[in-house]
């Protein structure tokens, strides 16, 4: 062995990976080719995103993606093994520039459920322009690059959910206690992303979906408080709500207007006064007896001076339809009326009395029912009330009178 010979075996370091031994030489060299490279990968990228920009990701060829950068086709592919990692790489950069930037704006005392609104505001909006104009002419693409431009349209999910998952940890508003004992800000975030997800793969923008879920999400992680006339505890909710920790806005409070209360002008007000609060998240008519027409429009009269947020009223889970379309799906008979109601694009707050519940009722944005399907359940409607009850139970709902002045 030539002892002179400069060995050549792994020298440890204390400031990074064991490298193998390089002269002085050798070691200054390395940072110029390192930073050529480099800056000629930059240049690339910067080329082929604004190809992609203008022409869309057909338009984007080694041979333009070179000339523009200025470097030879053969030094392109020593970088850029394909034309489909050249494409990802633009794709990447528009993404960058359009969304993650977005997404990192994280302000003091961010709001969980407003973030989540935002970041499906801007995705939805970023993919609807990365669909028009960037795979315009995609059906002309090899297989190879429209995949490898379809994946990278789900690279923002790190980004996502490492901002996510920042908002969680501090919102001091979300009810951990309330919660399942298992639920932690990853499972919260990992939920959140996976129903947005489902809805943002689709071409279209279902506004209806993310609706319905920033209502879940309001609704499961902020403190409820439900009560009714006819639990005679308004009076001490109030109490409960003005003693609390928390501020009234951080509260959803759903009560519900009694059947011999329909008809009374001040029935919204006198509610309002035994709560002590100025407005109401959600209103409720509590039966299907008394004089529904009067008490709809109390509701209606009630949100228009902004004195309620929401209002609105199970035979239906049975209907032989309903069952088979859950059992077609794998979902419960709810969540298929649920499906319905998102798909025709109305507003639906449904009951929840459990975690689990609620968490059941959220998970509509893995399937979509039929053209077919949404005709059968829009059958249904008979234009019959959705309760059925012997005449004395009627009588019950709408004579008895609860003692509300009475409580203490």
């Amino acid at each position: 062995m030539n002892s002179s010979a400069p060995d050549k075996t792994l020298v440890p370091s204390n400031k990074g990976p064991v490298l193998p031994y390089e002269s002085p030489a050798n070691l200054d060299k390395t940072p110029s080719r390192l930073n050529k490279s480099l800056v000629s990968k930059e240049k690339i990228v910067e080329a082929a995103f604004a190809i992609g920009a203008k022409r869309g990701l057909i338009g984007i060829s080694a041979r333009s993606v070179a000339r523009d950068a200025g470097v030879s086709v053969g030094y392109l592919y020593k970088l850029f093994p394909s034309k489909s990692d050249i494409m990802v790489a633009a794709a990447e950069r528009y993404f960058e520039r359009t969304l993650y930037k977005q997404l990192c704006r994280i302000e003091p005392g961010q709001d969980y459920v407003d973030y989540c609104q935002k970041l499906w505001e801007c995705t939805a909006t970023t993919l609807e322009v990365f669909r028009r104009d960037w795979l315009r002419g995609s059906e002309d693409l090899p297989k190879p690059d429209l995949l490898a431009a379809q994946i990278r349209m789900d690279s923002f999910l790190s980004h996502a959910r490492s901002a996510l998952e920042q908002v969680a940890s501090q919102d001091e508003r979300i009810a951990w206690d309330l919660l399942p004992p298992d639920s932690n800000v990853v499972g919260v975030v990992e939920f959140t992303l996976r129903s947005l997800l489902s809805s943002l793969r689709s071409q279209q923008k279902h506004d209806a979906d993310c609706a319905l879920l920033l209502a879940f999400l309001r609704q499961g992680l902020y403190p409820i408080v439900d009560t009714a006339n006819v639990y005679v505890n308004e009076r001490g909710v109030g109490r409960g709500m003005r003693a609390s920790t928390k501020a009234r806005e951080d509260i959803f409070l759903e009560t519900k207007i009694w059947p011999c209360f329909y008809q009374s002008e001040t029935a919204v007000d006198e509610t309002l006064e035994r709560l002590d609060t100025n407005y109401i998240d959600l209103l409720l008519l509590h039966q299907y007896a008394g004089d529904i027409k009067a008490g709809y429009r109390h509701l209606e009269e009630a949100y228009k001076a902004g004195k309620v947020r929401a209002s609105g009223n199970d035979s239906i889970m049975s209907e032989p339809v309903v069952v088979e379309l859950a059992e077609k799906y794998g979902k419960s008979p709810a969540q298929i009326i649920l499906r319905w109601h998102v798909q025709e694009g109305h507003s639906i707050v449904p009951g929840s009395k459990t975690p689990s519940h609620i968490a059941q009722n959220i998970d509509l944005f893995d399937f979509e029912l039929t053209d077919e399907d949404m005709a059968q359940i829009a059958t249904l409607d008979k234009g019959d009330p959705i309760f059925h009850r012997t005449p004395a139970v009627a009588e019950f709902f709408a004579t008895h009178i609860p003692d509300v002045d009475g409580e203490k």
